[in-house]
């Protein structure tokens, strides 16, 4: 999963750092995020596993299950061969 991006469709809480506290904050419905984690494809059965994933130019985590149960995988653009 590493490198793959993802469109939310629905709202999804992360955790951030701040003033070294952990603090929870909400991702908007339709916000693509990036996994930065390498992360098997297959769902993983541990519900408590997190990920960082990079929201807007921000690094966060968030729960590995609500990326697979809230996000959208985005297909990669790769480089189209000209006819």
């Amino acid at each position: 999963m590493f490198g793959r991006r993802f469109r939310l469709n629905a709202t999804t809480i992360c955790t951030t750092h701040k003033g070294g506290k952990a603090v929870a904050e909400q991702i908007p419905k339709g916000v693509e995020v990036v996994v930065l984690n390498p992360v098997a494809a297959e769902a993983s059965k541990d519900s408590n596993r997190q990920v960082w994933v990079e929201w807007e130019g921000r690094i966060v985590s968030m729960f590995l299950v609500d990326l697979q149960e809230r996000g959208e995988p985005i297909p990669s653009q790769g480089k189209r061969k000209s006819t």
